[in-house]
């Protein structure tokens, strides 16, 4: 099920990925890509950037991953409920960081939630996920 082709702390192009996952992103990727393996089993890469629009960050080992939705209250969109609700569906989350503009991306280990808030950032409320990478 998973292509185990993958290494932890690698930086990796996007095409990689795709080649990896055997998916295409098309012209732009999500910060939270939703995909099945070939046997239907659900799985999910997130991808963060350190100079992006949202405030994720490292400490610790612990990610603290904003949910998808800017300028604007979040909602419970069907990305943030697939990672809300990941560990009761199983369902594996791959991460991966950007540390420089337009860079390679990080491979940071599968990540498993350990907490979540919905609460006030910037002006709106945001989920913010807590991720432990694994």
């Amino acid at each position: 099920m998973i292509n185990a082709n993958i290494s932890k702390n690698r930086n990796y192009t996007i095409k990689e990925i795709e080649d990896i996952f055997s998916t295409n992103f098309g012209n732009r990727i999500k910060g939270i890509t939703l995909r099945r393996w070939k046997d239907n089993t659900p799985y999910t890469l997130i991808f963060s950037r350190k100079y992006g629009p949202y405030s994720d960050n490292i400490v610790n080992n612990i990610l603290y991953y904003d949910g998808e939705g800017l300028n604007k209250d979040q909602k419970l969109t069907v990305a943030n409920k697939a990672i809300l609700e990941s560990n009761d569906t199983n369902r594996i989350i791959f991460g991966f960081r950007q540390e420089e503009l337009n860079g390679k991306w990080n491979y940071l280990g599968i990540l498993k939630l350990i907490d979540h808030e919905y609460k006030m950032k910037n002006g709106y409320k945001r989920y913010e996920f807590k991720l432990k990478i694994k």
